[in-house]
């Protein structure tokens, strides 16, 4: 009998292939998942979790990525109030942690730079977040996490990426990824 990793990789397999094998206007379904082609240069995705706390919350989540970018964009929403929700990105020692001087069209964002990859070569993370919708001073810094603390608590945007020193579109070093991050909220 599979127990529940097994099940997991099960499930997240055949979400990776309904992702892998999407066209334009094709949905597919799988528990507690549709994935929708747009159309040919962005895919999205709907997660709904529910139980929160053994409530009756659903937590609805909408992925979208667009052709040539490596930036997923997330919109949720909660059928009732949720106690606290938070997002963020790990944060590997050694590693550089980069903000952004200040919000450029209602944006910020909080990154790291450096030794994080499997490879162990350079690799930026990078979360991207609206100032006016979380805790003022909010990228927090705790157990290996970078993270915001959302004011809402039905619903709440950010996104996040990752940008690898052997992709040379993006980031070479932390400089370029320093460069590719700012003309992101632009």
């Amino acid at each position: 009998a599979e127990d529940e990793d097994e099940q997991e990789d099960r499930h997240l397999a055949d979400w990776s292939r309904l992702a892998a094998d999407g066209e334009a206007g094709a949905t597919h379904e799988a528990r507690n998942v549709t994935i929708r082609a747009e159309n040919t240069n962005s895919i999205s995705n709907r997660a709904i979790a529910a139980g929160f706390n053994d409530s009756d919350v659903e937590l609805n989540a909408k992925f979208s990525i667009r052709q040539g970018s490596p930036i997923t964009r997330v919109e949720a929403r909660a059928s009732s109030p949720i106690a606290e929700l938070i997002t963020g990105i790990t944060h590997h020692p050694g590693v550089r942690v980069i903000h952004s001087d200040r919000p450029v069209n209602g944006w910020a964002y909080v990154a790291t730079w450096g030794k994080q990859s499997l490879a162990n070569d350079d690799l930026g993370l990078v979360l991207f977040y609206q100032p006016r919708t979380v805790n003022a001073g909010t990228v927090v810094d705790a157990n290996g996490m970078l993270y915001v603390h959302f004011l809402e608590t039905e619903r709440f945007d950010y996104a996040f990426a990752a940008a690898w020193s052997q992709d040379h579109q993006r980031a070479v070093d932390l400089a370029s990824f320093q460069t590719w991050l700012n003309s992101r909220l632009n």
